[in-house]
């Protein structure tokens, strides 16, 4: 009831849980904390925390559990301080796993920083992305890479 009349005036206190995070479990909790996140926002920030914080090894082993969150908790999870990457390619292949499933992830490109982007995933973006996806974040990053000096390497 009172997350239908978005009430967060009352606070309730539930009992400590204390069990540990681990990479064996930290999805199951998600799943849990995320149906009353108002209840459990501590316990989901914490889990998020640290989500954020082993993303470059979760992201390749339990990818699909990654890609079966909540659009919400993926999004806080990027913009988490803690996100730990083991370079911006981690992060474009793994939205644009999520992205050819569904449009729908579109703007979690606006996370991607695609001025560290290389060269064959900036391509693979390019043809895969629909320009009616667009935001005017997504854009404002990819203009930051459009106006990098280009080595020509031609010669």
């Amino acid at each position: 009831v009172l997350e239908i009349f978005d009430n967060k005036s009352i606070e309730i206190f539930l009992p400590r849980n204390d069990v540990e995070i681990s990479l064996d479990n930290v999805f199951d909790l998600i799943k849990i904390h995320e149906k009353s996140d108002i209840f459990y926002s501590e316990q989901l920030s914490k889990e998020i925390d640290f989500v954020s914080s082993h993303f470059f090894e979760l992201s390749e082993s339990q990818e699909e559990k990654v890609g079966c969150l909540n659009i919400k908790t993926i999004e806080r999870i990027l913009e988490n301080c803690q996100l730990q990457l083991k370079d911006e390619n981690q992060l474009i292949n793994f939205i644009n796993r999520l992205y050819l499933r569904d449009s729908f992830y579109s703007n979690l490109y606006e996370y991607v920083f695609f001025s560290f982007v290389d060269e064959n995933k900036i391509s693979e973006f390019i043809d895969i992305f629909d320009i009616n996806d667009i935001t005017h974040d997504i854009w404002l990053n990819i203009s930051y890479r459009l106006k990098e000096k280009t080595i020509n390497n031609d010669k």
